[in-house]
Formats: structure tokens, sequence, C-alpha cells
């Protein structure tokens, strides 16, 4: 059994036996170097690319604040999954754009939730929508509802 020394995580030491006897006879443990890492040399360029990006898109800093932070942290999440891309900043930008997108998805839900019941708006909504799709989703909601007299636009 490996141990490391002032460790007092048997957890630890089960991985480090489980994964000792994945290795070939002779062969020794090799650690694979965080490809995170490859995000935090690019941070300081990349960063007013996705914050501008962001910014133009919803026109509210705080939201783009918000927004920068959740796609720089799914990007390193991504960065480590097998596969992965080396990340660029096109590929960061396309990450703030999918954040936006799940944004953009969530007011449109909390906007549903409050007009089924306008009296109990859904929590954390500001009311702000995304331009372009102001009340599209009510209007797929109370259609069908409407009689056969009802004029549809």
């Amino acid at each position: 059994m490996l141990t490391v020394p002032g460790n007092d995580c048997p957890g630890l030491a089960m991985t480090a036996r489980r994964s000792r006897r994945h290795l070939a006879p002779g062969s020794h443990p090799q650690v694979r170097p965080d490809p995170a890492f490859g995000l935090l040399k690019l941070y300081d360029d990349a960063l007013p690319h996705v914050y501008g990006y962001l910014l133009a898109r919803c026109g509210d800093t705080g939201l783009a604040e918000d927004l920068t932070s959740e796609s720089f942290l799914a990007a390193v999440h991504a960065a480590r999954k097998p596969g992965a891309p080396d990340p660029s900043i096109p590929w960061l930008i396309g990450v703030a754009r999918h954040k936006l997108a799940d944004h953009w998805r969530r007011v449109e839900r909390r906007a549903a939730a409050a007009a089924v019941d306008p009296g109990n708006p859904a929590p954390g909504h500001t009311g702000s929508v995304q331009p372009g799709r102001h009340g599209h989703g009510r209007k797929r909601r109370v259609l069908p509802e409407a009689g056969p007299d009802h004029p549809r636009h």
C-alpha cells in the first residue's frame, strides 16, 4: 500500500492502492499536469475579449462580470476532460456564448413561471428579458388555450 506521510485519510491510501493495480509490472505512476494551467497562461489576454463579448450582448456590467466568471470556471472544468481542445480565446468565447444562452433560458423560464402565477414571481427574477424575445414564450403557452374565434396574429 502506498502511504503519504502525515496523511490520516484512508480513502487516499485506498485510491493509491487501486491505481497501482492498473500499472504494468515495474512501471511507476505518472502524474499528468493539470490542463487548466493552460487557461491560467491565457487568462490575462482572454479576459477583456470574453468580458467584452458578454457585455456587448447583455448590456449589464454586473451580469457580464458574473457570466465571465462562470465562463472561466466552466472552461476549467471542460479543459480537464479527456480530449478537450487546447484553450484559446475563440474557444473561451464559445464557452461564454453557451453561458449567455444558459442565462437567457433561465430568464425565460422565470418569466414563464411568473406569467403562470403573476402574484408570485420566480425567486431571483429581475424582470430583464432577452432583447427580441419579449413575451414569445407566453404567446406559445396561451394561444393553444384560446378559443376558436380568438384572432391569431
